[in-house]
């Protein structure tokens, strides 16, 4: 997937591929984190990472292993099962590049949406409408995908341009990640749930709406301490990040506590 990713952005050009997975395993959520410390690093001393060299021969692309000069940009891609699949291209500084201009945007919101679950509750109960892929997810999933769902529908007429998801969390997947860990000492590694593993990560209320609704811009998701979906999703539209996204608050504390969602749909126009 990754390979015909590559072809279809930059066709016959070489270019210079490195893998990190190989040398230290997979970190689930750090995986990207750490390949941004990899590329920042070889920025930073001009020393190319090693090339990739068990290539399928099968792929419809494969890396160029010559390297000319010290490394000036580098692209990081994390492919993920948590639905966030994100490239972020690292460069040093430019001199001479202009500063992006940030005035002149006023924030408006579209509409909003607040859902709540309670320990229990049957989501078919609470929400006739739900889609087949909200009833396979745990509650932190569902209140969330729930929330954007009703967001959006308030909308009418969705506005041009890419639609975003900024999501906010007090807990996260913490209830997800308890039910998989406590199902693995129970039963051993073998008898995993599928299921509750693919929920093990925080970003699944933004990823799962981000698929519902077919939402492709960018993504950002903060865990603990204060809300910051709303001030974080006005920061990226006032500096030209976006021009719509959907700051969501998303929380299911506790089996025994009610699961909450709001989601608010922004906009950014210019004065």
């Amino acid at each position: 997937m990754e390979a015909h990713a590559l072809r279809a952005v930059f066709d016959e050009r070489p270019l210079a591929v490195h893998g990190v997975k190989g040398v230290v395993g997979h970190l689930l959520g750090a995986a990207g984190a750490l390949e941004c410390v990899e590329v920042v690093h070889a920025l930073a001393t001009g020393a190319w990472p090693a090339p990739l060299t068990d290539v399928d021969p099968e792929l419809p692309w494969a890396p160029d292993p010559v390297r000319v000069g010290p490394p000036r940009v580098g692209v990081v891609t994390s492919s993920a099962f948590g639905g966030i699949n994100a490239a972020a291209v690292l460069a040093l500084p430019d001199p001479g590049a202009p500063e992006r201009p940030v005035g002149g945007v006023q924030v408006e919101v579209l509409s909003e949406a607040t859902v709540t679950l309670a320990p229990g509750q049957d989501l078919r109960e609470a929400w006739p409408e739900a889609p087949p892929r909200a009833l396979r997810l745990d509650r932190y999933g569902k209140v969330g995908l729930w929330a954007v769902s009703e967001a959006l529908a308030a909308l009418g007429e969705r506005p041009e341009g890419e639609i975003g998801v900024v999501l906010w969390t007090g807990a996260g997947c913490r209830e997800a990640d308890l039910a998989h860990h406590e199902r693995v000492v129970r039963e051993g590694a073998g008898r995993a749930s599928r299921l509750w593993f693919a929920a093990t990560v925080p970003s699944v209320p933004a990823s799962e709406a981000a698929v519902a609704h077919e939402l492709r811009g960018p993504q950002l998701v903060f865990v603990g301490g204060d809300d910051v979906s709303i001030a974080e999703a006005e920061r990226l539209l006032r500096h030209g990040r976006a021009r719509c996204l959907v700051a969501l608050s998303c929380d299911a504390p506790a089996p025994s506590a009610v699961a909450t969602a709001s989601a608010r749909v922004l906009v950014a126009r210019r004065g």
